[in-house]
Parts: structure tokens; sequence; C-alpha cells
């Protein structure tokens, strides 16, 4: 008789997670939205993968993927294409990327982008930041470090930088990231198991510490790593090759542990350029470009479900 397993929140992780389980237990998959969803957008297109979240066994299964546009990612190339000058909020990867993308189509449009911290791309080495900044500068992007915007103080499309510097953009994107949505673990029993920060702490093979049938993926998790996709969908990788040998009852010491992995970052700049940090060395040029802005690694993420790229 197949087991049950029951995996809450249908990310990059835990799509991942159902699918590598569907024929080895009876999987229900919960999450508040109706769809697992890839987007990626660049300028002048957008691309969505989407999946139908629902409590069948097979709740990650290929035919239930297709390519869609998302409503929202089409407002937003609107807002792009109309308007002459644009506020970026936010220095990460994102912020980056997306004011490469515009610079890169929209050359003639104003690009401001403004970052709390003292160089971009903090997650990384200063030589990928630096190499970054340069060819945002060499675009006509200006770039505003340490310091921040306040977005609702805006008069007529005019913002105020904390050090008074004054920015008009008829259109802004804020790029700063999103919080954890761990909070609702405070009412249930893992919430001695919750951190100040509301990540889980988990031991090395994943589990919820103090549990043994309990798995924590993804960016939950207290691992000290970067919070990627990538290294998400190993944690699943792993995760489910653990839970079936806890299915065949094997001894929890042939259990496989997690080693927190090293930075890692692949940053479009545009679509023929980008910078990279592999093992802490920098690359950058058109190669990087070719790796990443191909289809930003959409197609490597389907082939992990089992699609066609």
């Amino acid at each position: 008789m197949k087991k049950n397993v029951v995996v809450i929140g249908g990310g990059v992780a835990g799509a991942l997670l159902a699918k590598l389980l569907q024929n080895d237990a009876h999987v229900t998959l919960i999450d508040p939205r109706d769809a697992h969803n890839v987007d990626v957008t660049y300028s002048d297109q957008s691309y969505q993968c989407a999946s139908p979240l629902d409590d069948t066994p097979a709740a990650a299964s290929s035919g239930m993927f297709h390519n869609a546009i998302d409503p929202s990612l089409v407002d937003a190339y609107d807002k792009i294409k109309s308007s002459k000058a644009i506020l970026i909020v936010g220095g990460g990867p994102t912020g980056v990327e997306l004011a490469g993308e515009i610079a890169t189509q929209f050359p003639d449009k104003k690009i401001t982008l403004v970052n709390r911290g003292s160089r971009l791309l903090s997650f990384i080495g200063p030589k990928a930041s630096q190499k970054s900044l340069e060819w945002l500068i060499s675009k006509k992007v200006e770039v505003l470090l340490n310091q921040t915007v306040n977005l609702k103080s805006s008069s007529k499309d005019v913002y105020e930088t904390s050090e008074g510097e004054t920015i008009v953009a008829d259109a802004y994107f804020t790029c700063t990231g999103k919080p954890l949505s761990s909070s609702w673990l405070n009412d249930t029993i893992l919430k001695p198991c919750l951190n100040t920060d509301e990540t889980l702490a988990v031991d090395t093979c994943l589990r919820v510490v103090g549990y043994k049938n309990v798995f924590a993926i993804g960016d939950i998790t207290n691992v000290p790593e970067l919070k990627q996709g990538y290294l998400a969908m190993e944690h699943a990788t792993l995760t489910a090759k653990n839970i079936k040998l806890l299915f065949r009852g094997e001894d929890e010491e042939k259990l496989g542990a997690y080693k927190a992995s090293k930075p890692l970052a692949f940053v479009s700049l545009g679509k023929k350029d980008g910078v990279a940090q592999i093992n802490g060395f920098t690359i950058h040029g058109c190669l990087v470009g070719v790796i990443k802005s191909k289809d930003l690694f959409v197609g490597k993420t389907r082939k992990s479900f089992g699609l066609q790229s």
C-alpha cells in the first residue's frame, strides 16, 4: 500500500518534490494559488510555465504544464513601453537584470536604479558587482548607491531619495525581494522550530529538528546559503530520495545529508552580456549572456519536471 505525503507549498521545491514522489506515494500538494508559475520576462516578450495545483497524486505531471502569458506581465511590459522615465528600486539580480533588459530594448528611456547598499549584487563578490555597475553605466543607466527612496511620497511622478536627490519617473518597479511567508507556522506544532528570521531549523537531512517525518525545503530552511531556485530543486531531489528510503524501512544512517553550497550566480545584462560568479571566480561577457539570457534557465527547469524545453 502506498504511503501518503502532504506537500505544503507549490513553489519550485514543492512542485518538484511532488513530481519526484508521484509514483511512490499518494501525494497531496497544497498551495493557495491555482498554478505553479515560472515567470520569465524580457523587455519584448514574456513566458510563463504553469501547472494547475490540486490534490491529485500526480500534482506536477507533464500534462498539467502549458505556456501562457500572465496578464500582469503584459501590463508590466505595457507600462515600460509607454514610459519615458523608469525608476527601479533594488540592486539585486532582479533589479540589475530588469535595468539591463530595458536599457537594451529601449535605449532612449531614462532609467534610474536606486540601491540601499554600497554595491550592486551584494550577495556575490565585489568584482562581479563592479562589472555590472560599469555595464549599466555604459548603457546610460543612472545608479544611486547607499540610498533609499520613499515611493509613497511622490508628487506628480517626482520621488526623493534619502540623500535628498530628486528622481522624475512615470513608472517604477520594486525589486527588493519578498519576505518569507512562514508566519502561519506560529499557529502549528512547528512553532518551536521557527527561528527569529522565520526560517525553520532543519538537520543535515533537511528534516525539521525534532521530527523524523517532517521535512523543510527551499527558502524556508535555515541552511546557511543563498536562497536560489536551483538550490531549492536540490533540496527537493535529496528529500525525495530520503523519503523513498524511509518508505522502504531503511536505517536512518542511510539518509543523504545536504551540504550548503557556495554562492553561484548568473546575472544577465541585456540579451548578449552577463556576469557570473562560480566558486569565487568572476566571469563576464557574451559567454555568460549566451548561457543565461538564452531562456533564463526556463528550459532547464522544464526538463527537471520531465517536460519538453
